[in-house]
């Protein structure tokens, strides 16, 4: 019997869904069952849903969100997507929406809209060179996995999957699927090697390959400047 005063955290997905007739309306709903969940809502109406954003959490998350925006909340668990709640929907939030996709569809392929409230691959990218969390020669998933490890490896941090997926630089950048099946492909490379603990390092090629790319893409600052000088 589970001691008094302690609440259970029943692990499972955080959604964010509209209706496609409505763009100005958001439901944050949280459920153990998220296949049924988005089922039971196509009884509700004849228009199609829209999934904005879907991620694994708990009923507390749902809550601590529910807070978040309580100055925009309507009925029940809907919320009008305000500027400030669609920015954190594009910025902050998590996403797992493409793996809830392949999960849960189903037989609703033709009624559930999968449109992931997110900046796009380039902006984010652009965004992540900017505020230099990346440097600039990181433009695809392969480049910036080998560049987290070096980093992790660098600082004696635990270079596992989860330490690449969780790295404060990578955020909403390449989901955990992407950064497994690139770690596959980078080991078959012969570009990184992963030990009996799971962990992963680069190998000579991937260090070289790596430093190649660091050097081509400083080279590539260093005349940009040099043309904006001459022509200023």
């Amino acid at each position: 019997m589970a001691s008094k005063g302690l609440v259970r955290r029943y692990e499972g997905w955080i959604y964010v869904v509209q209706w496609e007739n409505d763009e100005e309306t958001v439901k944050i709903g949280f459920s153990c069952d998220l296949k049924g969940r988005l089922g039971d809502f196509l009884t509700y109406s004849a228009h199609n849903l829209v999934v904005l954003k879907a991620f694994r959490g708990d009923l507390e998350e749902e809550k601590l969100l529910h807070e978040k925006f309580q100055a925009v909340r309507g009925n029940g668990e809907w919320f009008t997507l305000s500027s400030s709640l669609a920015f954190f929907l594009k910025e902050q939030c998590r996403c797992d929406t493409k793996e809830a996709k392949q999960e849960f569809q189903g037989a609703y392929k033709d009624r559930i809209l999968w449109r992931p409230m997110m900046r796009i691959m380039q902006e984010r990218l652009e965004a992540a060179h900017k505020s230099r969390k990346i440097p600039g020669y990181i433009n695809n998933a392969r480049r910036y996995i080998l560049w987290a490890i070096k980093y992790l490896q660098e600082r004696n941090y635990v270079c596992d999957a989860a330490g690449i997926i969780n790295h404060p630089s990578n955020g909403s950048l390449y989901t955990s699927k992407t950064v497994y099946n690139t770690l596959a492909f980078l080991i078959e490379e012969q570009l990184i090697a992963k030990d009996d603990s799971k962990l992963y390092s680069l190998t000579d090629k991937g260090e070289k390959g790596l430093a190649l790319l660091e050097e081509k893409w400083i080279e590539r600052r260093y005349l940009r400047k040099s043309v904006r000088s001459l022509l200023s």
